[in-house]
């Protein structure tokens, strides 16, 4: 069975958090919002919005490129 978009969103935050620790904001940018994505999606699905749908965010917008 595929894995839920919670389960997407958990880790492509977790895979973000690490590059960007490694300063990889490009590629920890691209994870982000794919968690974003996944969190969001799953909160359109079922009206609950994920507990961590705001450190995506978050992410997104500390690993962002200035021409973003």
């Amino acid at each position: 069975m595929g894995r839920s978009l919670i389960e997407i969103g958990e880790e492509s935050l977790d895979q973000a958090e690490i590059l960007e620790r490694q300063k990889r904001l490009a590629e920890a940018n691209i994870l982000y919002r794919r968690a974003l994505w996944a969190f969001r999606y799953h909160e359109r699905l079922t009206s609950e919005q994920p507990f961590l749908l705001d450190d995506s965010l978050a992410g997104v917008q500390r690993t962002a490129s200035p021409e973003q």
